[in-house]
């Protein structure tokens, strides 16, 4: 059988634009809705077809290259057209999903590496709706319509693809999604439609987010206003580590009080060893870390990073923090 190249080609175009569920602080606890794990990956649609696969990134990106196994694990469906929706991931030693390597893959752009990193880094498409199944288009079928197309396509036994399982306790899901420290949940509802290029109620996303103290050691300001604040904790030989910048939840009235309440905390150098990454146009202003903030984020990347930090708001520091990183 022939099979379409899988270089990018500016002539091809993503047969439609991704469903987004809209965020929330709660699911809805509703029968009508059903509840999947919201796997950390990135999401990824297959257009599978006899003359071969091609895949897209959210944003319309063709992607085929960067992830060769997933192609060849696709190409058996496509006895006739299909149209999938997912997202592609990348497991860690622990059988975690870990972002970093799948962003690292799905910016691959020479052949040899990622035939290299789907020995090394292999993903998996973790795959949640079908769009068409040969001549018939889905959008407009309700989603328990589109599931049944969905599990009597995806093989049982791949170790490549596999179809995200359902939960009728979202609860329960969502009990066990923080304590496994996953990225969240989705709830859809039952008869749902697929909305291609549209955020819709139908599909609603809550995050489970980590929380921590960290030690504000710095302020990044760019003409004259705080821009974002530089966090700092405590490793366990007592010296501090950086962990990034947080920018999310820190509202006007704290970047006014951060400005011009911390003139008694500045020093020369930061706590820590290493650079910090600037932004052209912006000057950081050092703090004893005498300052703490409580932050919520998604975990931390394999360098020490909090991803998707948000401020939840300032709070007395432990007793042990001094200025200089050594314990009193």
């Amino acid at each position: 059988m022939a099979r379409r190249s899988s270089r990018p080609s500016a002539e091809a175009a993503m047969p439609f634009a991704p469903m987004e569920p809209i965020l929330s602080r709660s699911l809805p606890r509703d029968p009508a809705y059903v509840y999947q794990v919201k796997w950390d990956g990135v999401r990824l649609l297959a257009d599978v077809a006899p003359d071969g696969v091609r895949l897209w990134s959210k944003k319309g990106v063709d992607v085929t290259l960067a992830f060769p196994e997933l192609v060849a694990a696709l190409a058996p469906l496509g006895r006739r057209r299909r149209w999938l929706d997912g997202e592609a991931v990348v497991l860690n030693g622990e059988g975690r999903p870990s972002f970093a390597d799948v962003v690292r893959r799905i910016r691959v752009r020479h052949a040899d590496k990622a035939q290299g990193y789907a020995r090394t880094l292999p993903a998996r498409y973790a795959v949640f709706d079908c769009l068409r199944d040969g001549e018939a288009v889905l959008f407009a079928q309700p989603w328990e319509v589109r599931q049944e197309y969905l599990h009597n396509l995806i093989p049982v036994n791949s170790e490549a693809l596999f179809a995200v399982e359902t939960f009728a306790d979202g609860m329960a899901l969502w009990t066990r999604v923080v304590a496994r420290g996953e990225e969240g949940v989705v709830a859809k509802r039952r008869h749902g439609l697929y909305v291609p290029g549209k955020r819709h109620g139908d599909w609603v996303k809550v995050k489970a987010s980590r929380e921590g103290v960290f030690a504000v050691v710095g302020l990044v300001e760019h003409s004259g206003r705080v821009r974002s604040v530089l966090l700092a904790e405590r490793t366990a030989d007592g010296a501090w580590a950086y962990v990034g910048r947080v920018a999310s939840g820190l509202s006007e009235r704290e970047r006014r009080l951060l400005a011009s309440g911390t003139a008694h905390l500045v020093t020369e150098s930061p706590p820590f060893r290493g650079a910090v990454e600037r932004q052209r146009g912006e000057r950081v202003r050092w703090l004893v870390p005498h300052l703490a903030a409580c932050v919520q984020y998604r975990e931390k990347t394999p360098d020490g990073r909090l991803r998707h930090p948000k401020l939840v708001g300032f709070v007395v520091p432990p007793p042990d923090w001094t200025g200089d990183g050594e314990e009193q």
